[in-house]
């Protein structure tokens, strides 16, 4: 797969291509279809597929209030989309085309850059300046200048329409069973492990710290999780928040306690899965109440994932 981050490094060996269009955040199971009927239909014309995304999500750019934080990591959308079989990868920032009325972008990106033959997308879809393009917009000028465009139905689960903002918020409620179920896949962060402060150290639970800046991650609190190091999985505990009890970050980050593993892996990535929440995050009042609290929240994790 080629990853491309301008549009002036676009192959001009470019022939033709089958192209979809989207914020593409969590690569949920609506994006997958998408994904793959835009690679099968690239192969149907003997062209390439085309994910046309963005590096930061458009709302930071048209919305300068916007707080949205992303779901996924480039580096976590690079591995799926390798393993879907993506030819090319259009990863910009959203600056390089947001100015573009409609028929501009069609014509200059999408037609003369990409040779688009072929463009996919779901029924909610809008692109251009002031958001003027549509589905509708695209079949009309697909009829002119003359590449097809297909419209994709929508995904639910259990009844519910999946999309990023859906996941955002079962992931805000802390309901990971309904967030792994829209994203058809479970829910991990990838992340380097970060110096900490070993406070957990001291305490007798030495922690692998991932910052959280910029990302969505899952409601504050302790969570049940698995914790891919190297090729080897591991049960963990993992706190997502400030830890306000002896530290009080300004921001919210995951401190992992990898249940039997004593090697020191700083500077590592590594992936963390989420698998249960076990309790809110709660500021205890000394630190004696919450290495109490911590023995327990581990017994109730080991009972759960490591005894069966």
């Amino acid at each position: 797969m080629l990853q491309i981050k301008s549009l002036s490094k676009i192959p001009k060996a470019l022939k033709k291509s089958t192209v979809t269009i989207g914020a593409f955040d969590s690569l949920h199971s609506g994006h997958k279809k998408l994904i793959m009927q835009t690679i099968k239909q690239a192969k149907k014309i003997k062209g390439q597929s085309v994910l046309f995304t963005f590096a930061q999500h458009p709302d930071k750019t048209l919305k300068k209030d916007s707080d949205i934080k992303l779901i996924s990591h480039n580096s976590e959308r690079l591995k799926i989309l390798k393993n879907l079989g993506v030819d090319i990868f259009l990863n910009l920032d959203f600056s390089q085309i947001s100015g573009m009325s409609a028929e501009t972008f069609v014509r200059k990106v999408l037609l003369e850059k990409l040779k688009m033959k072929w463009i996919i997308a779901g029924r909610d879809f809008v692109f251009g300046k002031k958001a003027k393009g549509n589905m509708a917009f695209l079949k009309k000028m697909g009829a002119a200048e003359g590449f097809k465009v297909k419209t994709m139905d929508t995904v639910k689960v259990n009844g519910v329409k999946v999309s990023d903002t859906a996941i955002r918020e079962y992931l805000r409620r802390g309901d990971i069973k309904m967030a792994d179920k829209m994203l058809g896949r479970q829910y991990e962060i990838y992340g380097k492990v970060a110096h900490g402060r070993h406070i957990g150290f001291k305490l007798g639970f030495p922690t692998a710290n991932i910052k959280m800046t910029g990302r969505q991650g899952p409601a504050l609190g302790v969570w049940a999780v698995r914790v891919k190091v190297g090729n080897l999985m591991y049960t963990g505990a993992a706190n997502v928040g400030t830890a306000p009890t002896i530290k009080n970050e300004s921001h919210p980050l995951i401190e992992i306690f990898i249940l039997d593993f004593n090697k020191k892996i700083y500077g590592r990535k590594i992936a963390v899965v989420f698998l249960e929440k076990i309790r809110d995050e709660k500021k205890f009042k000394n630190t004696a109440q919450l290495i109490t609290r911590v023995k327990k929240d581990i017994e109730i994790i080991k009972r759960r994932y490591c005894e069966k």
